[in-house]
């Protein structure tokens, strides 16, 4: 009796594998991009009835072109549309099996720009990272390769799609990462995939810098004070050759050569003394 029990196990057993269908791709969805082409397979078991695919219930629409070979049923459908997601059933009378497919489109990013520069010490400087999508979407912030979180005091993040520094200081210069992530999602608005789509920005930073100024900036006129005995011979912005008198010794300074003493001037006026009271 014993022997007999699983006898009719096994056969029962080998009869529900025998009469099961099995869809591939293997799960219960797949994703494909609009444009993209989609195939299924309903492969079933030697000596069981063909089964038949249908489209959420119903029949097969057209444009999607079913064709058979040897213990295959094969679903195809060339350059996916929006109209075409749904659920892909097939069965026969012995068992069911079903795939799910989602159409997304990726994201449109407007005018991107894959490099930016932003001055020193400006408040409320923002990169942005606008995309148009018929899906749900989400951004992602990384700076360097780490993200940057809501918490992080620096940045604030508005709508996903513009990061704004709060204060730009020379901490803001690196690769910035915009990640377009499209949600996919089901009936019951539950997330069933989720498609990263990731541009990378240069960021420069350009203007004062640690409270001096940049190399393209002015320099002043006038030079630093100096305390000191000796004087000190002062380089101006004026490069036409004439002197400018500085101290009452006569030095004056010519940007050309610095300094020059006049000991010649001295020379000639004692002469000229000297000659005077010779005269007398």
């Amino acid at each position: 009796m014993k022997a007999l029990s699983l006898v009719l196990f096994a056969v029962f057993v080998l009869q529900d594998t025998d009469g099961s269908v099995h869809v591939t791709p293997v799960g219960n969805f797949t994703t494909r991009k609009v444009g993209e082409d989609f195939t299924a397979f309903c492969k079933f078991t030697e000596g069981t009835k063909q089964p038949k695919w249908q489209y959420d219930g119903g029949d097969i629409p057209e444009g999607v072109a079913i064709s058979n070979s040897e213990l295959n049923v094969k679903l195809e459908i060339t350059s996916v549309q929006f109209g075409n997601q749904g659920n892909y059933a097939c069965s026969n009378d012995d068992g069911k099996d079903f795939i799910h497919l989602y159409v997304f489109q990726e994201p449109e990013f407007n005018g991107l720009r894959t490099n930016q520069t932003l001055t020193f010490g400006r408040e409320n400087e923002q990169i942005a990272c606008q995309v148009t999508s018929v899906n749900q979407t989400y951004y992602e912030w990384k700076k360097d390769g780490n993200a940057i979180t809501r918490s992080n005091v620096k940045f604030r993040i508005e709508n996903g799609e513009y990061l704004e520094i709060k204060e730009v200081d020379e901490s803001n210069r690196g690769e910035y990462e915009c990640n377009a992530e499209v949600y996919i999602i089901d009936s019951k608005q539950a997330i069933v995939d989720i498609k990263p789509h990731r541009r990378k920005i240069q960021v420069d930073v350009v203007g004062e810098i640690n409270g001096g100024t940049s190399s393209n900036e002015p320099v002043s006129s006038e030079g630093p004070q100096h305390n000191t005995d000796k004087p000190v011979v002062q380089k101006t912005t004026h490069y036409q050759g004439v002197p400018t008198i500085t101290s009452s010794t006569m030095k004056y300074t010519d940007d050309a050569s610095g300094a020059q003493d006049c000991r010649p001037f001295k020379v000639i006026l004692l002469s000229t003394i000297v000659g005077l009271i010779v005269a007398l």
